[in-house]
């Protein structure tokens, strides 16, 4: 699934934190896919501690918001089924409620 959001959001992402969930920033496969390699490399020295730190803000404020878990769960179940137009409706959804939280 992470190949396939990767090939087809690209560059499209500006939130870094989103980048980080989606594993698009390069750091992993995804923070909240793959929480556990998150901690555990943040552990070993594998990530900078404030780069775990910064995934579990992004996990945090996911898992409390109903909007931005079904979007986020959209992404997954696009990228599973190879549905490309449902992954990027939902990155780009998901990208914006997250900016709108932020304010």
């Amino acid at each position: 699934m992470a190949s396939f959001i990767k090939k087809t959001m690209k560059d499209s992402v500006k939130n870094p934190s989103l980048k980080a969930v989606l594993g698009l920033s390069g750091v992993g496969y995804g923070a909240i896919a793959h929480g556990a390699t998150l901690a555990k490399g943040a552990a070993v020295g594998g990530l900078p501690l404030y780069g775990a730190y910064q995934g579990y803000k992004v996990l945090h404020q996911i898992a409390q918001s109903p909007t931005l878990r079904k979007f986020y769960g959209n992404i997954l179940k696009g990228a599973s089924s190879g549905n490309a137009s449902q992954v990027i409706k939902n990155t780009k959804a998901l990208e914006k409620e997250m900016d709108k939280e932020k304010k």
